[in-house]
């Protein structure tokens, strides 16, 4: 004879035997997005062998694509440029002033942390190609000679915290330290995102 413990018991049992064949069945529908494109604005500063520039206020923009491997990783190419920092105040039309430009091109990969819905923490490290130079302006003489013109190859870190709305849009901020061999950029960044 069969009671109703053993019709209710299955009963229960339903939604976690249903639960993968809907998850299957909504990523067919709405697969995940993989594609995402972004900017960040970053403020910091910058460090080089050379004494005139040691703590140089600097400030860059970047640009970027990656591709999402999984939920947790992605592979990121973006291209970086970048000067002093025009938020710092100086005399530098009456004295003498030292100049930086750099620029970078960057393969990183991305790993996440899901913290709850649309809040996330993220790390990437990889590899750029640099290219900076620094000038040095002198006033009296009105004469500009370059103090340093270097490319190669160093590394890239940056590490923070992102949130995403359902939409695709994102914003995230951040740490980002970038190795150029003797020039080396530490800085903070705050940027956009879409997801597609």
């Amino acid at each position: 004879m069969i009671s109703i413990k053993h019709v209710i018991f299955p009963v229960y049992l339903l939604p976690v035997i249903l639960h993968p064949c809907y998850s299957l069945a909504t990523e067919q529908i709405h697969p995940p997005k993989m594609h995402t494109i972004g900017a960040k604005f970053s403020l910091g500063s910058a460090d080089h062998d050379n004494s005139l520039l040691s703590n140089k206020g600097v400030d860059d923009l970047y640009g970027y694509y990656n591709y999402a491997m999984n939920h947790n990783g992605a592979i990121e190419v973006g291209f970086n440029e970048g000067s002093e920092g025009g938020l710092g105040f100086s005399l530098s039309c009456c004295s003498n002033s030292v100049d930086l430009e750099y620029s970078n091109l960057v393969v990183a990969g991305k790993g996440s942390i899901q913290l709850n819905h649309g809040n996330s923490l993220f790390v990437k490290l990889g590899g750029q190609i640099y290219d900076y130079q620094i000038t040095e302006y002198q006033f009296l003489k009105n004469t500009a000679q370059l103090q340093a013109n270097e490319s190669g190859f160093g590394l890239f870190a940056e590490a923070g915290w992102q949130y995403r709305w359902d939409f695709g849009f994102g914003l995230d901020t951040g740490l980002r330290y970038i190795d150029m061999g003797d020039l080396s950029v530490l800085a903070f960044t705050a940027g956009v995102s879409y997801q597609f």
